[in-house]
């Protein structure tokens, strides 16, 4: 797993966000740090995902939140929609990403 780039700030998310991959989806992030800007998250490529991986995007958008930016979904399969939707997350379905920070 790696960050997104830096350039687009787009990570596409693997087809499990599960606690098998919680571990070393949060190795990557955490050591690599966060970019100082909005993310996209292109979760079009996921067909499961269970309470660590909810557990797990929220952490992740709660240290973007803190550090001023956002955490935005974008192609998100409408199973897993509703469950975003559950708990707050915004999600951007079937739009063109939007522009993202650079100033930072």
């Amino acid at each position: 797993m790696t960050l997104p780039d830096t350039a687009e700030g787009v990570w596409s998310a693997p087809e499990a966000l599960t606690i098998y991959e919680v571990r070393k989806l949060e190795a990557s992030f955490s050591g690599s740090g966060l970019p100082r800007r909005d993310w996209l998250f292109d979760l079009s490529g996921v067909n499961e995902i269970d309470s660590a991986g909810l557990q797990w995007l929220l952490a992740v958008r709660n240290r973007l939140f803190t550090a001023g930016y956002r955490l935005v979904f974008v192609n998100v399969p409408s199973a897993i929609a509703g469950i975003i939707e559950l708990i707050s997350l915004e999600i951007r379905q079937n739009e063109p990403f939007p522009e993202l920070v650079t100033d930072v």
